[in-house]
């Protein structure tokens, strides 16, 4: 398995919009505020029509593969 992305949704300002992965496909959003959590942060949808967008991902499209996409 290869980690594509990777927002770790921590820091201050727009750090949390950052990929920490191997590509930087750094995301953007709209009405969303980073809390911060217990271990790690979070992010919050604040009104209807939130969105956390990262750019389309289709350079890392493989036929026939599986992928996964986790958020905890």
């Amino acid at each position: 398995a290869t980690v594509a992305v990777y927002y770790p949704l921590d820091g201050h300002d727009n750090a949390w919009l950052l990929d920490y992965g191997p590509n930087v496909v750094n995301a953007s959003s709209a009405s969303v505020q980073p809390v911060s959590g217990k271990i790690r942060g979070a992010i919050n949808f604040t009104t209807y029509g939130s969105l956390f967008q990262t750019p389309p991902l289709t350079p890392f499209t493989i036929s026939n593969q599986s992928i996964s996409i986790a958020f905890w």
